[in-house]
């Protein structure tokens, strides 16, 4: 888990790989993220939860990508051979590139957020660190990070 933020999420660095087979090999931070979904899946068996690209607006990026409410799928699944802890996220090919490092945050479970997805990815490459205050601000907007964490 990095530390970048102070709380609970899942960091991962992208490869040509995970874009072209659509297979991620779940990192320890995948796993802590997803609580103890891994240990109630049989090989073979995998869950799927909600999830939206975090929107691009306020990155400088250009051409600007607009993915807000753009709908996802995260897959957590075991392998079906050894039993090998996996995640899939839909749509990832079209957000990122190889070398990108994303971010899978949950979102708060207040009144105000019940409208949403509980999960949110976020393309943290995308933001230099001399941004990382807007990021802040616009992730606890956003419901994935706790206001108390802009400190």
């Amino acid at each position: 888990m990095t530390s970048l933020f102070d709380t609970n999420y899942a960091e991962i660095k992208v490869t040509q790989t995970m874009l072209d087979k659509h297979i991620i090999d779940a990192n320890k931070s995948v796993i802590k993220l997803f609580d103890n979904t891994y240990d109630n899946l049989e090989n073979g068996d995998g869950i799927d939860f909600k999830g939206e690209y975090f929107s691009s607006y306020f990155m400088n990026e250009s051409p600007l990508n607009f993915y807000d409410n753009v709908i996802s799928v995260i897959r957590c699944y075991k392998a079906k051979t050894r039993g090998d802890k996996r995640i899939s996220i839909s749509g990832l090919k079209k957000y990122a590139q190889a070398g990108d490092v994303i971010g899978i945050f949950k979102r708060l479970n207040e009144e105000q957020y019940h409208n949403r997805t509980p999960f949110s990815i976020v393309k943290l490459s995308a933001w230099d660190d001399d941004e990382m205050d807007d990021l802040k601000y616009a992730l606890a907007d956003d419901g994935l990070i706790k206001k108390d964490e802009l400190n």
